[in-house]
């Protein structure tokens, strides 16, 4: 075994750096499988739900030579919009870089809203809910979020609604009086 031990290494770092240019992060969907509560795959960000390697349609095998070198970029033919989304609005680097903390890359799409439902990338994220699917977010969230994004208005119409039965029942009283 001790033999063996100098010259697995390095063939195992040629493995993984093979590996990781097919673009495989299934560290994130480990994440969104824990905080969703139910098993993610691939097809969250990849067009091919058993990933990016592979011979099938929408993997890496493929691809021509043209379609390889946008494997990385906005317009890669790999990933679905809400992966194009990613790669456009936080760069292939950063989503590298992310697989070590995923929380991280759902804090930095708090601000894009892809299929435009009111719920934010890095909550549909957080959630397990497709960011490219509007219809996917359960209503409760939804009302969660909207409640959250209105609630200096929620919360002037329940002291209004507070200051206004006050004077009703101040009224009333007074109208007894008479």
């Amino acid at each position: 075994m001790k033999f063996l031990m100098p010259h697995l290494l390095p063939a195992a770092g040629v493995l993984l750096l093979t590996a990781g240019s097919a673009s495989a992060y299934p560290q994130y969907a480990e994440w969104i499988s824990k905080k969703a509560g139910f098993q993610a795959n691939c097809a969250y960000c990849h067009i091919n739900r058993d990933g990016p390697t592979g011979s099938g349609a929408g993997q890496t095998g493929s691809l021509t030579k043209q379609e390889l070198a946008r494997l990385h970029t906005p317009d890669s033919p790999i990933v679905n919009d809400f992966g194009k989304s990613l790669i456009a609005h936080l760069g292939y680097a950063r989503i590298v870089q992310g697989i070590t903390d995923p929380d991280s890359v759902a804090r930095e799409l708090r601000s894009y809203d892809l299929d435009g439902d009111g719920i934010t990338d890095g909550a549909e994220m957080q959630h397990g809910t497709l960011a490219d699917d509007p219809t996917s977010a359960p209503p409760s969230l939804i009302w969660w979020v909207r409640l959250q994004r209105n609630m200096g208005f929620v919360a002037t119409v329940a002291i209004a609604s507070v200051v206004g039965a006050i004077g009703c029942f101040g009224l009333a009283r007074a109208l007894k009086r008479q």
